[in-house]
Parts: structure tokens; sequence; C-alpha cells
């Protein structure tokens, strides 16, 4: 659908469809989204899929350049990716530890112990992203409050505010 988060109006119209199909007991499946896919279990869609292995709102530029090497790690306080570099600057003050407890960034510790070839932090990373994604879904079908507050709370401590706006339905739903 080419949905961007500045849309807005396509945004509501999506998740008004979804509300609309959910209430009618209908299956609803969202593919390749992110934190947005978030946004949609609290109207009613029953499952998400994210992409793992290239952002699906990326649009490479028509220059010359390679793309990076290392792949952009999933910073799951800020819910985005960081380049390598960044990363490595960013982790730096805490003598470079992740910034994550995922079972695999606990096994590495820090960013310096994962072997310095790109197949190796590429490997590193995508296992990275899904258990963190895991680990997020799991928070969320677990939570006491409802979701809409559990959502609210996640997003504002992260870098993905753009999302609180959809997280009250409109009394025209």
């Amino acid at each position: 659908m080419n949905l961007s988060e500045n849309n807005t109006s396509r945004i509501w119209a999506l998740l008004k469809f979804i509300d609309e199909f959910a209430k009618l007991g209908i299956p609803i499946h969202i593919f390749n989204v992110r934190e947005f896919g978030y946004v949609t279990f609290y109207y009613g869609a029953s499952t998400i899929t994210t992409p793992i292995a290239t952002d699906p709102y990326f649009m490479r530029s028509k220059s010359e350049d390679q793309p990076p090497r290392k792949g952009a790690y999933y910073h799951p306080l800020d819910m985005t990716n960081i380049v390598y570099d960044m990363l490595y600057a960013k982790t730096r003050s805490n003598n470079y530890r992740f910034p994550c407890h995922c079972e695999i960034c606990d096994r590495f510790e820090k960013i310096t112990n994962v072997p310095d070839d790109e197949s190796a932090w590429n490997e590193f990373r995508r296992i990275h992203f899904l258990l963190v994604k895991n680990m997020e879904l799991k928070e969320l079908r677990e939570t006491t409050v409802p979701l809409n507050i559990a959502l609210k709370d996640k997003f504002g401590r992260s870098q993905q505010t753009v999302w609180l706006p959809f997280l009250d339905k409109p009394t025209a739903f």
C-alpha cells in the first residue's frame, strides 16, 4: 500500500477497515509492517508479519554508492534501526555493551565481541531482531493493562511516538 507514517488519513482509513472487518469476525493478516503492526493489533488484526531481509520502506537512491556491508541493528528501546558505526559510538559510554538482553546479545555481551566480518555481524543482528520481536510480542500478549495503554507506554519510551495518536479509537468508528 506504500503506507507512510506521514499520511495520517490513509492510516486512519486502513485502521477503520481493519476495525470493521474484525467486528465481523473476519481474520485480518497484515504483511510487511514493523511497529505499525502493533497498532493494527489494537484495531483487531489477527496476525502481522515483519520483514527480516530488508526494510519495506527503504528506497535506494539513484547513486552508485554501495549500501553498507554491515546491516543495521534494531535498538529495542528506541525501536529503530541503527547503523553499525552509530551503534558502536552509542554503546561506547557503556563499555560497548548491547542495549538488549535477548539470548544472542547476552551471549556476545558487547559489540566488540561479535566477529568483525560482515557475514557474522549480519547473522547476529538478524537473530537479534527475531528474538527481540518475539520478546515484544510476548510482552504485549501478557500485559495486564489494555493493549492500547501498553502500546502507549512502549511507544512513549521509544522513538516511535508517531503511532501514539492512533491508539485512541475515534468515536466515529
